[in-house]
Order: structure tokens, then C-alpha cells, then sequence
């Protein structure tokens, strides 16, 4: 992308095969479309610009623009379960207006936004994994900006043409962070009264129904749920003043809270597992030398750094 132009654009998207590692394009808030064939990212032009979404191949090839955006921040572009489709959210140049949550064909048409919020803000939001020919849902975190503590999730549902038609709420006290697992039959998300020092771990399936506290005396939120739905990453941070039933760091815990296990006390947010449940990816900062990206390997039970010559900005991901 060096051709069109960029400037001081300080981010670079790289591929790995698992042994080396190579630069893919300049950008950044990289996501995979289903296949695998394509990578939908965040770059701008120089610095006075507005971000955009632009289109790559894996393969280096058919770099587009999607987006002709000169308004707005745009960030965190996410690949609809069928590949039609490109969520993103946008935020007005004023940090006082909220984010909103926005969709878009892969060709660049039928754009649309959600107008249900004129004083809330989109926190962050997922697709719900759906049956194939099924209408597709989106999962989001709503937050008041006059209450940025207390955040609201809600499921919005599309129609057969990609159209938001149907807004639930789901959980009305939540903290964000809100995690579906694998086959889209249940959601964790964080909660925590502010004077209570502590943030939880809950559960509830897809539709807001059965919602469960898991975790108790302590500052917690979930991370990613295992492929077989049967555990959760869940990140844990000392709070000054209390006493936490957690130890601090990346913990693997049971869904229903059970057996909590320390995995890394260094490691800094975004883990994910692997698509084969062996392993746990996660960034973890080194004082003065940035962050790096790191597995864990469940079935030695051994931390392992992936590349030392390159910084981690949070934003990784599993080509299919």
C-alpha cells in the first residue's frame, strides 16, 4: 500500500504460517472473511485523513477500497458469518458523540447504520454465529455516555436482505465485553457495581435467558470462549485494597467458574483460543521493549514466544 500514497501510518498486518512471518500490507483492526481468502482492514491515506475499510487478498492481491468516508473515525471491522456483509462501527470527529454501529456489502453498497441511540454509544459488538441460510444476528454492547459504567447488550437482527429490522435487549446491567461462544448458544459478558470495587464473570444463553453469575471477589472479564464451549479465557487484575479470589494475569476457568488456572500473569488482553482448542494465544508488554505475541500450549503446558522482532498491537486472528 506503500503506492498509494500512506504516510507515517506507524501499523503493518502481517501473516504467519507458524514458522515465518511476513508483512501483508500497511493498516490495522484486521479481520478475515470466512474463506480465508480475504482480509478486510482500517488504513488512511496520511494524517489529516478519516479512516477507511480497504479489501485485500491473502495472497497480497486485489487491494480495494470499500469505504469513502472524509466524516468519520472508522474502526473494528468485522466479516458477516455468510461473507456478504462488513460490520464496523463510526465515531464523529466530537469524542462527546457516541459510536455507532454501521453494515455494508462487500462490493461497497447498501450502506446503513443503527438510529435507535441518539445518547448511547456502540462499546464493542460481534456477530453471532449462525446456521448456514439462516438470518444473521450482531451482538452489542450499548453504553449511556452520562452512565459509562453501566453498558447494555442487546442482539440486533438482520432480515434475508441484510437489513437491521429487530433490536433485543438482552442483559440491561452488563460492563461490556460481551463473548459468544463458538456456536452462538450462549454469551459471557462482565459485571460489576461501581461501588463494589469487583467486576464478575456472567452467562446467559443467546436469547438473555438463564443468566449466571460465575465468579465472585474479584476485578474480571472474559476474553474468549474454548471451541467446545466447555471453558473460558477469563483476565484477571489486582485491585489495590482488596482481596481478589483470583490471582492476576490470564486465568482458564471451568464455564461454570469451577477450577480456576493461572496461565500467564504478564499477558495484556486479546487471547483467543486455537481453532483446535490446543492452544491460547495471547500478547503479553515487557517493561521498555513493547508487547510481543505468545502461546500457550494446554497439552505441555508451555508458554512459547511467536516473534521477538516484531510489536503486538492486540489484533490477531485464525485464517479458516
Amino acid at each position: 500500500m506503500g503506492d498509494d500514497g500512506k504516510k507515517n501510518i506507524p501499523t503493518a498486518i502481517y501473516l504467519s504460517d507458524g514458522s515465518a512471518i511476513w508483512k501483508l500490507t500497511n493498516g490495522w483492526n484486521p479481520f478475515p472473511s470466512p474463506n480465508g481468502k480475504q482480509i478486510v482492514f482500517v488504513n488512511k491515506n496520511n494524517d489529516r485523513d478519516k479512516t477507511n475499510l480497504w479489501i485485500i487478498g491473502t495472497d497480497g492481491k486485489n487491494l480495494r477500497r470499500l469505504t469513502q468516508n472524509e466524516d468519520y473515525d472508522i474502526r473494528d471491522p468485522n466479516w458477516s458469518p455468510d461473507g456478504k456483509y462488513i460490520a464496523f462501527t463510526q465515531t464523529p470527529p466530537s469524542v462527546l458523540l457516541p459510536s455507532n454501529l454501521c453494515l455494508i456489502r462487500t462490493d461497497g453498497s447498501h450502506l446503513q447504520c443503527l438510529n435507535e441511540f441518539e445518547k448511547l454509544g456502540v462499546v464493542s459488538y460481534d456477530w453471532l454465529p449462525t446456521e448456514k441460510g439462516k438470518a444473521q444476528s450482531l451482538l452489542i454492547d450499548i453504553v449511556d455516555n452520562n452512565q459509562i459504567m453501566n453498558a447494555l447488550i442487546y442482539r440486533v437482527d438482520l432480515n434475508n436482505d441484510g437489513k437491521f429490522y429487530s433490536l433485543s435487549l438482552l442483559a440491561d446491567k452488563a460492563s461490556s465485553y460481551a463473548i459468544p461462544s463458538r456456536d452462538g448458544s450462549k454469551i459471557a459478558y462482565a459485571y460489576g457495581p461501581v461501588a463494589s470495587g469487583w467486576s464478575y464473570v456472567f452467562t446467559m444463553n443467546s436469547d438473555g435467558s438463564n443468566q449466571k453469575q460465575i465468579t465472585f471477589h474479584g476485578m474480571l472479564w472474559p476474553s474468549d470462549w474454548s471451541p467446545d464451549g466447555n471453558k473460558l479465557l477469563v483476565y484477571s487484575q489486582w485491585v489495590e485494597g482488596y482481596t481478589a479470589d483470583y490471582p492476576a494475569g490470564l486465568i482458564l476457568i471451568n464455564a461454570d467458574g469451577s477450577h480456576p488456572v493461572l496461565v500467564d500473569e504478564n499477558a495484556n488482553g486479546g487471547a483467543k483460543w486455537s481453532p483446535d482448542g490446543q492452544k491460547i494465544y495471547f500478547g503479553e508488554w515487557t517493561t521498555g521493549s513493547g508487547s510481543y505475541l505468545y502461546l500457550f500450549d494446554l497439552t505441555k503446558w508451555k508458554k512459547e514466544e511467536i516473534n521477538s522482532d516484531k510489536y503486538y498491537n492486540s489484533d490477531f486472528f485464525f485464517l479458516p
